[in-house]
């Protein structure tokens, strides 16, 4: 039986730099940039945690997700350079940033949403257990869900991350994962700091990962050294190990199973679980084979000396009793970054229209055929026509199904027809695998469910507090499909939890769209600008549809005229057809 694997979650206190926010900028738009004020305080985060016998592992949903902590519990060592004030530094697109800790990261360069509050969810199991992570439309079109795990009886802990451009234009993209570090400048491979003889080292399970770099006290490794991105409505999906090494003396080479470092006098390796019967071949410069017994368990660094061989080392592989390959590496060369050319990889878009005619002839084009069918499909919800939004939905999915959007745009089409049924949508037991935080599924769990009258806040919705932001990505969905009348219920339902001025906008968008309820479309605007500047700022383009709709009807709204003033002088970042 597996040794007891634990997932819980717990407060933590840290000291924490605090920021100052700034007017925007086209780097930091649709958020505010930060200003450093050299001051600190402790605060209350709420962490994440996986932990067995070997390993803690410590994630902060409310510091972009980031993992904070990996605790050795081999060594008892911390193999993370965190330190014990988090201190934001000066630079990247909002003026600063917080390098602590391994980030999941768009490209070569930190998230907005870096340092501010994603979803989480725990899943613990017997043999593995996981933390689930979750942002969607976070200043740009794409949604991150991620599944952070680790085995019961492993010192490994693994990332796998899904990307998904949920727009309709390119996306600038280059996946991967940042970590501050300390001493040494990293490898493309692994880090160590020979100060405090800790370090930590990365093992793609994804072939192909090209690119390394440093910037600002950072190791940024990512899927591609050339510059990258999605098409519309693409998915990426990658995994990466993580090994945490610690009094080891150094870092020669690793693999999921063990850590070795080699010097001219010693062998030394770290196992990340029980290798029992196992030998190490060393072979040598002048052609000799040696070969050692090797009992590999985490609790002990295994020594060997090498003083007394024949000639020197060239080679060096661990193998099980059944000639299974452990680790083999190459005693000299290996594992330094490499600067390789960049290539710009471009992807394919198809310009936005409603011309049906358009689109149809897309369908036929194998790079498109999948955006014309959603689009087309999107045309026939928005028109009532369910049935065709239904089969051309259908179509779509033959050739992108791993879209997780792509699949509650097929169950919301079939619930809008009138669907019966207790159990749950096909379609939406596949979206929810592909990305089981979309806040999209939990809005369309909510839609389902009879209007009820009441002023309560409905608990179904309640999960996406931790992350506000989500209230307006559904709202924008729902009228980007013209769903208008959904739009109106959810956006009723999500003030009960965040009154937020984009969502007035949108809902008074819905009255002037729809109903032509003039009087209630002024009475949100008044509302709007009540609640100041939105943060984030509108930077959809159904937000910036919205504020064109009420500003052109309500012109003496002067706060929906300086909103679209700044969407337009600064949303220029990012892509805006979502």
């Amino acid at each position: 039986m597996p040794s007891p694997i634990e997932a819980y979650e717990e407060v933590l206190q840290l000291q924490i730099g605090l920021l100052e926010a700034l007017p925007p900028t086209s780097g930091s738009y649709p958020y505010p940039s930060l200003g450093i004020t050299g001051q600190t305080e402790s605060r209350p985060f709420r962490a994440a945690v996986l932990e067995n016998a070997y390993l803690r592992l410590v994630v902060l949903p409310e510091l972009g997700g980031r993992i904070i902590s990996l605790f050795d519990k081999r060594t008892a060592r911390e193999s993370l350079p965190v330190r014990e004030r988090l201190e934001p530094e000066a630079g990247g697109d909002r003026g600063a940033y917080l390098p602590d800790g391994i980030q999941i990261c768009l490209s070569q360069g930190h998230r907005l949403n870096s340092m501010g509050p994603v979803h989480a969810a725990i899943h613990a199991g017997e043999e593995s257990s996981a933390i689930w992570l979750g942002e969607f439309g976070a200043g740009q079109p794409y949604g991150l869900t991620a599944r952070i795990s680790l085995e019961a009886e492993s010192a490994v802990a693994r990332i796998e991350c899904r990307m998904h451009n949920r727009g309709w234009d390119r996306l600038p993209y280059s996946g991967g994962f940042s970590l501050g570090f300390t001493g040494e400048e990293p490898s493309s491979e692994f880090w160590h700091d020979a100060r405090m003889d800790i370090g930590l080292a990365w093992l793609p399970v994804d072939r192909g990962w090209e690119a390394c770099s440093l910037e600002a006290g950072c190791v940024f490794a990512n899927r591609f050294a050339m510059d990258a991105e999605l098409s519309p409505r693409q998915v990426d999906a990658w995994s990466v190990e993580l090994l945490p090494v610690t009094s080891l003396g150094g870092i020669s080479a690793a693999s999921r199973d063990l850590a070795a470092f080699l010097t001219p006098e010693a062998l030394r390796l770290q196992a990340a679980r029980r290798l029992p019967n196992h030998k190490v071949l060393i072979l040598t410069k002048d052609g000799q084979t040696l070969e050692a017994p090797a009992d590999l368990y985490p609790e002990h660094i295994l020594e060997l000396p090498l003083d007394g061989l024949p000639s020197e080392l060239t080679e060096l592989v661990v193998m099980s009793d059944r000639r299974e390959e452990v680790l083999r590496f190459a005693a000299a060369g290996g594992g330094e970054r490499s600067d390789l050319p960049k290539v710009a990889m471009r992807a394919e878009v198809l310009p936005p229209t409603q011309d049906e005619a358009a689109l149809t002839r897309a369908t036929f084009n194998v790079s498109t055929r999948h955006i014309a069918w959603t689009r087309l499909g999107m045309i026939s919800l928005a028109q009532g026509d369910t049935a065709e939004a239904g089969e051309r939905f259908e179509q779509a999915l033959l050739y992108n199904a791993d879209d997780p959007l792509l699949w509650w745009e097929a169950a919301a089409a079939a619930r809008v027809a009138g669907r019966s049924g207790d159990e749950e949508p096909a379609e939406l037991l596949n979206a929810h695998y592909l990305s089981p935080l979309e806040p999209a599924l939990r809005a369309e769990a909510f839609l389902s469910q009879p209007v009820e009258p009441g002023k309560e806040p409905n608990p179904l919705v309640a999960p996406l507090d931790e992350a506000p932001e989500s209230y307006i990505e559904v709202a924008a969905m729902l009228v980007e499909h013209g769903l208008l009348s959904d739009a109106t219920r959810w956006i009723d339902e999500a003030l009960r939890h965040a009154d937020l001025a984009m969502l007035r906008i949108l809902l008074a968008y819905c009255y002037l769209s729809g109903s032509r309820m003039a009087a209630e479309a002024a009475s949100e605007i008044q509302k709007a600008e009540a609640l100041g500047l939105p943060t984030p700022l509108p930077w959809r383009r159904v937000e910036i549809d919205a504020l064109r709709a009420v500003g052109s009807r309500f012109p003496e709204a002067v706060g929906i005229r300086k909103w679209l003033e700044l969407a337009e002088r600064l949303a220029t970042r990012t892509p805006r057809d979502t």
